[in-house]
């Protein structure tokens, strides 16, 4: 005990003098400049904070084994313990920041992640300071602490602030970043989704959820919840991306923290070992890994350099190299218990420290002298590097604390579960679970899920109905004393969690609440509760009036469910039955296919138990509403003046659904009549008051009623209420009659947008494809980057509704009364470039609507970035067609951000069937490229100069062509096939071909 006791003492010596000497006695920060003379000595950040906490923390671990450890065990608690509390204090002073990016997810309302070491004030310009990853790393070691025995959270003040900090982290799946290794330049163009923020915050996700943050002694009240929803959509975002960081870095050396040692967030050992590989093979140099490829920091560019247009070659292979990286693998190997892997980094690493007063150093980076710059380009690795540091002199206070973790870890004075109490690096199928009164915690399932699923009818009726076909069903009343809230009313609940008046902080943002939120059995007071999925919500959004969308939706939601459900208990799904589900005959069929398959065990693959409500609650999840400050007496009057369900919700009038098949014929019929507006535009109010009246035909109160908004505004007088009033009461009527034509005109005036917009489009994103929203031949808006739910509905509104009302909820419908699952079908066949399968597709107009299919999608060949980056390759000046390609320097032939920046080109070509011809000429101009490696272009490859060049031989090869139109003769050559003799391929490459023969061309001497 006493040899332990002198090892333990050297440790505590040198993190006394390199760590906790630079700690601030005020809020207990440490500084960025450890010489304490720069204008930048004062500043902290959070990231590095953590981190020195984590290695004092560490140590008193290690202490804790002695029995007598005279007091050091709690003096270094407690110093780590004043770190973590002085970060608090700096977000605590942020509330209100905090609370405005809950709702705008931007970049200018971000906590700021540098602080002064003595004042907590943010420090710096708020520019840049977005970094997702270091706050969810303070969550992550947050709770490693507090499950160790440390208290760190003191008041309900303080739960509320973190349960806060949970919804500014919940959306890193499209909340673009700055993350760990931000350039110099921080602009909002640099801010990107990053796998490793994403990582980090899965990592903090998981760790939180359904924690203590009081310890043991805590009650439901300090527990923190994570929205189930949230973190399967970071998860699903944080794979996807991997083996990448972004769209513009194919890798970098901050994902070894997310893959590895602290987050340990990915499950997909496959795709570790492909981050782990990429990482290795493209950063490690001999004095440690790059940051990432054509990182300019503290890069000294030689005076000799040619200046070169392609790849940035100028800093190629001059990138500084950082030792701190050596210290993540080396952690990481021990973690996996692979100690020839941890010795051979640690090897490499001893040989980049350099001592002071006996004791060893982590330098912050190795960095080419610029007078040998130019010698490192030509012979990469030939040259010997110095160390160096951001502030001259000052210790790297981060690479510093993760060595004596290292050390101490290498030295068994501590274990991997001592660190990792919550055992992150454990399987996932073993992470540690919490037995809290709050809610479930995440886990990952090892035995099949069964989905339990009860069906709730809206009204006797159609419950004796369904019974005559051996279907048992419930009611409300039936239920009771379990209550079925709508998604809205559970929305509204759970705005308390978190609320806190005396910060200024309004708790959970009006978000949905997802398939796997609404699968949990949820107790208040005592009374169980569950919601129906928002997706079976008829009042939410129109697509699920129509019963095809709802039967597909439930299938859909199900699989989803049982594919994703990581929570103790079984999944509990209400399934909601309203009158109007059943009463068109082929609807009708479709359910009653549908509620069989789920009485017979199965649906969509999915393992169903289908039950009575009140038996399916034993093995349901559940979760607590304590947090809900709601009296009983009240809940209960307000469950007796709830309306009748039959009801679709309007302000002022309300009618069944229970209407008959001939009335609901009647009134689609009546509403296929196109309406003349801007006839209607002409007549007085007095006029379309009377029009508005007389008339039976909903689109044209619906087209009446778009004329008075814009005219008078939605609150004027009309009729018997305001305009607005009048929309919704018409919208429900349409809705009543499926009248599609007016329910999608209604909706638009309502500015109604689908649930989950926003995270399907980033998924899109994520899979290297660009979204385009607005009207074909008018106004779109290019999306490259994640956008809020804020902003997309800006851009339909403001680009759709301008020139046809009814695009801004469904754009380019062929037919405008087609319900939404006729719609889904004909996007399906679309989408799989199914031409031939269209009424319209003639024989002779075959490739032409193939590639009005084709460049609609921007669907391109394999291969086709790597050929357009050989193009450029050979052509200094780019490639123009809408526009010049920009320079692709800080880029890679396979990088997402180039794919991106050549769809961008091609996205500004305005019909669809050129965009196409333009994507088979440069497949041909590739190919000659690739045929001839000495052509070298001097000119700009001016793409639209060579197509029109290939038309004009196009016709002049048929004597019939001559007289026609230019547009005859266009749409003949994008008629014509790519692969006969006389085909567009042969007329693209003569073009091309004539074009080298002008004297653009210059032929370069080739190596033989």
């Amino acid at each position: 005990m006493e040899a332990l006791s002198k090892r333990l003492d050297t440790y505590y010596v040198s993190v006394k003098k390199l760590i906790l000497k630079y700690q601030s006695p005020s809020i207990g920060l440490f500084p960025l400049d450890t010489t304490l003379i720069g204008n930048e000595s004062h500043h902290a950040h959070v990231r590095d904070n953590v981190y020195c906490a984590a290695a004092v923390w560490a140590l008193s671990l290690a202490y804790r084994k002695l029995d007598d450890d005279r007091g050091r065990s709690y003096e270094l608690q407690h110093s780590a313990v004043k770190c973590m509390r002085g970060i608090l204090f700096c977000y605590l002073r942020q509330a209100d920041r905090m609370e405005r990016f809950k709702r705008t997810q931007s970049w200018q309302d971000a906590l700021y992640s540098t602080y002064h070491i003595t004042t907590g004030d943010p420090v710096g310009d708020i520019a840049g300071q977005l970094e997702i990853d270091a706050v969810a790393l303070y969550m992550l070691y947050l709770v490693q602490m507090i499950a160790s025995g440390l208290q760190i959270i003191y008041t309900n003040d303080e739960v509320d602030l973190i349960q806060n900090l949970v919804y500014y982290i919940e959306r890193a799946y499209r909340t673009p970043d700055y993350s760990m290794h931000r350039t110099s330049d921080r602009n909002d163009a640099n801010r990107e989704l990053r796998a490793s923020s994403i990582g980090m915050v899965l990592a903090a996700l998981h760790a939180i959820n359904g924690f203590n943050v009081f310890g043991p002694a805590g009650t439901s009240s300090s527990v923190i919840y994570v929205d189930p929803d949230a973190y399967h959509r970071n998860n699903t975002i944080f794979h996807t991306l991997l083996p990448r960081e972004s769209n513009t870095r194919d890798t970098d050396a901050a994902l070894l923290a997310s893959v590895g040692y602290p987050a340990f967030a990915a499950t997909d050992e496959e795709l570790i070992l492909k981050t782990k590989t990429a990482i290795l093979n493209r950063l490690m140099g001999s004095y440690g890994l790059k940051r990432f490829i054509n990182d300019s920091y503290h890069v000294h560019v030689s005076d000799s350099a040619t200046p070169s247009p392609m790849l940035n070659q100028r800093q190629k292979n001059l990138e500084c190299e950082w030792p701190i990286y050596l210290i993540y693998l080396s952690l990481d190997a021990i973690f996996n218990d692979d100690e020839e892997q941890s010795q051979k980094y640690r090897s490499h690493l001893k040989n980049l420290t350099y001592t002071n007063d006996g004791m060893e150093i982590i330098p912050e980076f190795y960095f080419v002298p610029k007078h040998v710059a130019h010698l490192e380009q030509l012979n990469p690795k030939s040259q010997t590097r110095m160390w160096g540091s951001r502030y001259p002199r000052s210790l790297f206070l981060q690479g510093q604390s993760l060595y004596y973790i290292l050390q101490l870890l290498v030295d068994e004075l501590i274990t991997v579960d001592d660190i990792d109490v919550i055992g992150r690096h454990s399987p996932s199928s073993l992470w540690r679970q919490y037995s809290s009164k709050g809610g479930a915690s995440f886990k990952i399932q090892t035995s099949p899920v069964v989905v339990q699923i009860a069906l709730i009818t809206e009204s006797r009726r159609l419950q004796s109905l369904l019974a005559t076909y051996g279907i048992d069903t419930q009611t409300r009343e039936q239920v009771e004393p379990v209550q079925i809230w709508t998604p809205n009313e559970l929305i509204m609940r759970f705005e308390q969690l978190g609320f806190n008046e005396k910060l200024g902080l309004n708790g959970r943002p009006k978000r949905p609440i997802g398939p796997l939120g609404t699968s949990k059995v949820y107790r208040l007071n005592g009374i169980p509760i569950i919601s129906y999925p928002l997706m079976l919500d008829q009042t939410d959004f129109y697509m699920s009036l129509d019963s095809s969308v709802f039967i597909n939706n439930l299938k859909n939601g199900l699989k989803f469910i049982h594919d994703n459900w990581n929570m103790t208990g079984r999944p509990t799904v209400c399934v909601f039955l309203r009158d109007f589900n059943v009463r068109l005959r082929s609807h009708f069929r479709e359910l009653f296919d549908l509620i069989y398959s789920l009485k017979a065990g199965e649906c969509n693959g999915v393992r169903i138990r289908l039950g009575k409500l009140q038996v399916l609650l034993s093995s349901a999840c559940s979760a607590s509403l304590d947090f809900v400050k709601e009296d009983i007496g009240k809940m209960y009057a307000m469950i007796m003046r709830r309306k009748d369900t039959r009801e679709i919700l309007s302000p002022r009038e309300m009618r069944s659904f229970s209407m008959t098949a001939k009335k609901i014929v009647s009134l689609e019929e009546a509403n296929e009549e196109e309406i003349n507006e801007e006839q209607l535009k002409t007549l007085s109010l007095q006029d379309l008051e009377r029009n508005f009246k007389e008339t039976d035909n909903l689109l044209k109160k619906m087209a009446i009623l778009h004329i008075l908004l814009q005219q008078y505004g939605p609150g004027h007088y009309f009729i018997d209420g305001n305009i607005l009033d009048c929309v919704n009461t018409i919208y429900s009527t349409a809705c009543n009659g499926l009248a599609w034509s007016a329910i999608r005109y209604g909706a638009s005036l309502l500015n109604k947008v689908v649930d989950s917009l926003a995270p399907s489009i980033t998924t899109m994103l994520v899979k290297g494809k660009q979204v385009t929203l607005g009207i074909f031949g008018h106004e779109e808006v290019v999306i490259s980057s994640p956008l809020t739910p804020a902003e997309i509905k800006l851009i339909l509104y403001s680009k759709c509704a301008s020139h046809n009302v009814r695009e801004a909820v469904l754009q380019q419908e062929c037919v405008e009364s087609l319900s939404p699952s006729m719609i889904r079908k004909l996007l399906v066949q679309l989408l799989s470039s199914e031409f031939h399968e269209l009424s319209e597709a003639k024989s002779e107009k075959r490739w032409l609507y193939h590639r009005i299919l084709v460049g609609a999608v921007n669907r391109v060949p394999e291969n086709f970035y790597e050929n357009v980056w050989n193009i450029l390759c050979k052509a200094p000046e780019g490639i123009c067609v809408s526009g010049k390609v920009p320079t692709i320097a800080e880029m890679t032939c396979r990088g997402m951000a180039f794919a991106l920046r050549v769809e961008e080109m091609l996205s500004g070509i305005s019909k669809p069937q050129y965009r196409q011809i333009a994507v088979e000429l440069l497949t041909v101009i590739a190919t000659i490229v690739q045929r001839n490696p000495e052509l070298q272009f001097q000119e700009v490859i001016n793409l639209n100069k060579i197509i029109v060049n290939a038309i004009g031989l196009f016709v002049a090869s048929n004597a019939s062509f001559v007289g026609l139109t230019l547009e005859e003769q266009e749409d003949l050559f994008y008629s014509s096939s790519p692969y006969n003799k006389n085909s567009t391929t042969t007329f693209l490459a003569r073009a091309v071909v004539n074009q080298l023969l002008e004297g653009c061309v210059t032929v370069t001497e080739q190596s033989p």
